[in-house]
């Protein structure tokens, strides 16, 4: 009797110490495996944080490529224009008859020149964005750019100090989307709305145009304006339909 007894003692303790090993192993398991989905999501959130930062890196080579075929451009088109017909005005002095019309013809030609240089540095940095704020300069980049049937409304509410890197790229992401408004949109009217507060401002603009599909946002710039956005650690939103184009810049918190 008490040999059985002790028999099955033993057994109890052989069977609960197998247990035992079991609860082990499968704790060792479970670590392992919850280790490895841990590491294996650590190396995707990586792969992918690279391959943003990538991306985040040529688009900002596509900018500023792109700024700088815009001034060849403007250099080439405009600038080169007038100095090549300036060089022949002059060169004519020798066999016309009416020099005193001549040089007047060549004096406008540079003025027309020193309008054109003062047009393409202002497109490069405008003067008075760090000096008399976003708002006076936005009504200055409208005042001077020629729209044609197209009616520039804006409006500002509010006052604030914002800093000069936000200003400067709120003020290119105007320029990008105004410039696809009045390239593709097919409006008759443009609203820029500006709210400001304190150190934070939202942007908007739209138009009563034609609207495009979402397929042909890489053709129109809106890369260009989403990358500015994030530079200031702003979001950049569009909304487009048949009855036109809204583009939302807003910081992280929204102010309105």
């Amino acid at each position: 009797m008490e040999e059985t007894a002790s028999i099955n003692f033993v057994q109890l303790i052989i069977a609960g110490m197998f247990l035992a090993f079991l609860f082990t192993l499968a704790v060792i398991l479970f670590i392992m495996i919850y280790q490895r989905k841990m590491i294996t999501e650590k190396l995707k959130n990586k792969e992918l944080k690279l391959s943003q930062e990538r991306e985040l890196l040529h688009n900002s080579f596509r900018i500023q490529e792109k700024e700088r075929q815009n001034f060849a451009a403007n250099l080439h088109d405009e600038l080169g224009a007038q100095l090549s017909l300036t060089k022949m005005t002059v060169s004519s002095l020798e066999y016309t008859d009416q020099p005193k019309e001549t040089v007047d013809n060549v004096i406008e030609l540079l003025n027309d020149m020193a309008d054109t240089i003062r047009r393409v540095s202002y497109n490069l940095l405008p003067p008075s964005l760090n000096k008399f704020g976003l708002n006076s300069v936005i009504k200055d980049f409208l005042d001077r750019l020629e729209t044609g049937e197209v009616e520039l409304v804006f409006e500002e509410m509010g006052s604030g100090d914002l800093a000069d890197e936000i200003k400067l790229q709120l003020f290119r992401i105007l320029q990008e989307a105004l410039n696809n408004a009045l390239k593709y949109s097919k409006a008759t009217q443009i609203k820029i709305t500006l709210v400001t507060s304190g150190d934070q401002a939202e942007l908007k603009i739209e138009d009563n145009g034609i609207g495009f599909s979402t397929n042909e946002i890489k053709g129109l710039g809106i890369l260009n304006m989403q990358r500015r956005s994030e530079m200031i650690h702003y979001s950049c939103q569009l909304e487009s339909n048949q009855y036109g184009t809204t583009v939302y810049i807003v910081p992280d918190k929204c102010i309105i």
